[in-house]
């Protein structure tokens, strides 16, 4: 059994020392990932490959979900976790600016139709 899937095992056991010894030996392949998933999308958001890593490991290991029982796995969860972090980023900014664009007509300037 691999490193990573000893630790991976330790962590659901309830281990917190596990984690971060996960989160040491994993970083520098979850920053390739994130550098891989972030690509053309780097400019259009705030999010950098550290900050991408971070705010992945955080939704992986929060609410009981870093449930991954081995390497591959547990890359493969983390690479799909990158993905919606970016697209949720993509759908706020968008959204974001989307609201920036509307245009608010009072009801006043309204006709009513009784008005012919």
């Amino acid at each position: 059994m691999g490193e990573v899937t000893q630790l991976l095992h330790r962590v659901r056991q309830g281990e917190n020392e596990a984690l971060a010894e996960l989160f040491r030996l994993v970083y520098p392949d979850l920053r390739r990932v994130a550098h891989a998933r972030l690509g053309a999308h780097q400019r259009n958001t705030l999010l950098d490959t550290t900050a991408l890593v971070h705010e992945c490991f955080l939704k992986l290991c929060t609410a009981g979900r870093l449930q991954p029982t081995d390497r591959a796995y547990f890359f493969a969860y983390a690479a799909r976790t990158m993905r919606s972090i970016i697209i949720d980023l993509a759908r706020a900014s968008l959204a974001e600016r989307q609201k920036s664009q509307l245009i608010v007509v009072p009801a006043a300037s309204f006709r009513s139709l009784d008005d012919g």
